[in-house]
């Protein structure tokens, strides 16, 4: 239906008839990524029927703590449960495994069991970022409580306000907004600037 709709009469295509479904997911991921940069969600869907092990073992993490990968492109989300974002999902798989990844979503969930809005990439980047920075600083239930006390729309809000003000990307501001909630009528003991008894 696109071709006809772009005027166009012929289409290259190769045909490799009597493939193993998982071969025909293999040579797809080989031919259109040396051709062009395709969709991540559509390099996933095509490792899955490959068989690819991180592939599976992101879903069964993903499905484990309760969320899901949509894998569609375009169009409404189902639920505010599903992740679209693929490649971050994999980049937080490929920074620290399974036991990264099931800790950020499990976190997640713990920090806002009804969330209020979709999820997106970059504040589950800018949690990672946060247990990166204040490694050993910060306890993770005061983490939680403080998080589940915030409702995501207002994260948002500050940070976008740091994204705007501080000229860093959407992830860091998020950073920064968990820092700010996470200090915030804190007297000692704080994440950035200087206690009152100092």
């Amino acid at each position: 239906a696109a071709i006809v709709r772009r005027g166009l009469k012929f289409a290259p295509c190769r045909i490799f008839p009597g493939l193993p479904r998982e071969q025909e997911a293999s040579i797809f991921i080989t031919c259109n990524t040396a051709r062009k940069t395709p969709a991540s969600i559509d390099v996933y869907r095509a490792q899955l029927i490959a068989g690819d092990a991180d592939a599976i073992a992101v879903k069964n993490i993903v499905e484990n703590n309760d969320f899901t990968i949509q894998l569609t492109n375009g169009g409404k989300r189902k639920d505010h449960w599903s992740l679209w974002s693929i490649s971050t999902l994999f980049d937080i798989y490929h920074k620290g495994g399974p036991t990264l990844l099931g800790h950020i979503l499990a976190t997640f969930k713990a920090c806002w069991p009804e969330p209020t809005e979709p999820i997106k990439a970059e504040i589950l980047t800018g949690m990672v970022l946060f247990f990166e920075k204040y490694k050993g600083r910060y306890q993770l239930p005061e983490f939680i409580h403080k998080m589940h006390s915030t409702d995501m729309r207002q994260l948002r809000v500050k940070a976008v306000y740091h994204h705007q003000i501080g000229g860093v990307g959407m992830a860091m501001a998020y950073m920064r907004a968990m820092q700010e909630v996470y200090d915030y009528k804190r007297k000692t003991r704080r994440l950035e600037g200087r206690d009152e008894n100092e």
